[in-house]
């Protein structure tokens, strides 16, 4: 997986929220961070991106989309997505005593 590079972050006292490059790895960024928050990432990625699940449908995808949001729960966190014009913002609502947790698994599967 070639990691996303990460463009931005902001904290709040129940929300991380993580800026992105409207990028095709961006897919493979979710496809390993899911799972990681304990999410079923097979029924969230055809709930978020239907059939585009390889790189070249997910690029065209992305290229047509923005302005779309996605929502799903799961045990102690709240995720969304947000493509807009020209990047990818992930928000992960938490507990604070979870966000470095989360920190943690972001830093690992993406760049600065």
């Amino acid at each position: 997986m070639k990691k996303i590079k990460l463009i931005g972050v902001s904290k709040s006292e129940d929300l991380n929220t993580y800026i992105f490059p409207k990028d095709p790895n961006f897919f493979s960024f979710i496809e390993k961070l899911l799972p990681e928050l304990s999410f079923d990432s097979n029924d969230y990625y055809y709930e978020c991106f239907g059939e585009n699940t390889n790189e070249k449908n997910f690029k065209e995808f992305l290229e047509k989309t923005y302005d779309k949001i996605w929502a799903a729960k799961q045990g102690n966190y709240l995720l969304e997505i947000i493509i807009g014009k020209d990047r990818i913002f992930v928000l992960i609502y938490t507990k604070k005593d979870l966000q470095q947790e989360i920190s943690k698994i972001i830093s690992k599967l993406t760049t600065k």
